[in-house]
């Protein structure tokens, strides 16, 4: 999109609560309930903050979407370390899941799932080049009692996967 990349240190535990702060102030409690589970202590990432608020942002807009004459209003977003070099955010909603021919084409651009008109298409496309732009990736996963979790990692600061560790 033309505009500079600005990539600092940020605690992704704090990055994370506040881009769902913005989507529970966005969405009234009757449509979203976020159930946060986070890292031990904070997982340092080198990231665009507005990018990832707004992947968070995104995945939780969806579920929203996903969920929508669903009982439940519950959006698990949980952050792990997966080992030394990766931190894992994950987002979970509790909809109708993923049909099997959807998910092959789910980050595809100008592909969506919403009524015709409602959607452009472009918001998964954008959370993977996003995601895949620091050095992560993003993938979707259907659960086995309903529902949708989608995935994403990114490198933690000074991990040889970030681009920024230097070799000696």
């Amino acid at each position: 999109d033309g505009r500079r990349v600005e990539r600092s240190r940020e605690d992704i535990n704090l990055v994370v609560a506040e881009a769902c702060e913005l989507a529970a102030n966005a969405f009234p409690s009757d449509i979203l309930e976020i159930e946060q589970h986070f890292a031990d202590h904070s997982p340092i990432v080198q990231i665009d903050r507005v990018q990832i608020q707004q992947v968070i942002y995104n995945l939780l807009r969806n579920a929203v979407d996903a969920m929508g004459s669903s009982t439940s209003k519950d959006v698990i977003v949980s952050i792990a370390e997966i080992d030394k070099l990766m931190v894992e955010i994950s987002v979970r909603d509790y909809g109708p899941g993923l049909p099997g021919h959807v998910r092959p084409k789910l980050f595809e651009p100008f592909f969506s799932t919403k009524k015709q008109g409602m959607g452009m298409g472009m918001g998964l496309y954008t959370c993977q080049r996003i995601v895949e732009g620091h050095d992560g990736r993003i993938w979707a996963e259907s659960s086995d009692d309903g529902g949708t979790t989608i995935r994403f990692t990114l490198p933690l600061a000074g991990s040889a996967a970030d681009g920024t560790g230097s070799v000696h």
